[in-house]
């Protein structure tokens, strides 16, 4: 077994790894501080990821005996490393555990942030999840005004929209064809929820993945407002 740190080379690594024959069972498991900061939680956590790795293993098709049998050594092999004594959650916010008896891979990677758990049976190891905490020059984009707002999560080279919504998602909209006259204090009101709730999705995905470097595009008389509904670790 080998307990890793994130970089570039142990990524690159996983990512080329594709066993010959078998399968890859990989699992992510959330210590989330703020979710997961005592033994019992964590237990609960553990518990239920090793429940869908064995629904996952029972359910799985077209393998050989041989691979079968390996898989079920590898759901064993988890719950050994789990559970055991020796386990320790110490200096991660998540763990990404590979196995594939078949290939001869059992792995352990400490992540800087947490991801939520999950489990992957594949022909190679799931490493999507990592691939965000291990990409240099991580960019958001937010493109807002008082309406819609869009977020572009990637790099300075490729960015990809991530989320998307509008004001109107707390209701409160009328259709044009019966359109009714509101003051001015519920515009603002509307305004004021709809940048709370754009701000909230901002630091959701920046609290689970940082970037180095925010950009926020939107009109200049609104500008202020979005500053001031910032986190302090955002501005």
């Amino acid at each position: 077994m080998q307990i890793n740190e994130l970089d570039q080379s142990t990524l690159r690594r996983l990512t080329d790894a594709r066993p010959e024959k078998g399968k890859v069972l990989s699992i992510y498991l959330d210590l989330d501080p703020t979710e997961f900061a005592t033994p019992a939680a964590r237990s609960t956590e553990i518990r239920s990821l090793l429940d869908e790795a064995g629904r996952r293993v029972k359910n799985a098709e077209g393998l050989s005996h041989d691979e079968l049998a390996a898989l079920r050594g590898d759901l064993e092999q988890l719950r050994e490393f789990l559970e055991g004594d020796g386990f320790s959650a110490k200096g991660a916010h998540a763990l990404a555990v590979f196995s594939s008896q078949a290939g001869g891979l059992f792995e352990v990677i400490r992540l800087p942030r947490s991801v939520p758990s999950q489990v992957a049976l594949n022909d190679a190891p799931f490493v999507e999840p990592m691939a965000e905490l291990a990409t240099p020059g991580r960019w958001a984009v937010l493109l807002v005004n008082r309406r819609a707002a869009r977020l572009f999560r990637g790099s300075g080279d490729r960015l990809q929209e991530v989320e998307s919504f509008a004001e109107d998602r707390r209701g409160g909209r009328t259709q044009a064809s019966g359109t009714q006259s509101r003051g001015q204090g519920a515009v603002d009101e509307e305004s004021h929820y709809h940048m709370t709730d754009t701000v909230e999705a901002l630091r959701s995905g920046t609290k689970r993945v940082p970037v180095e470097r925010l950009v926020i595009g939107c009109p200049r008389d609104l500008y202020p407002q979005m500053e001031r509904a910032l986190p302090p670790d955002l501005r």
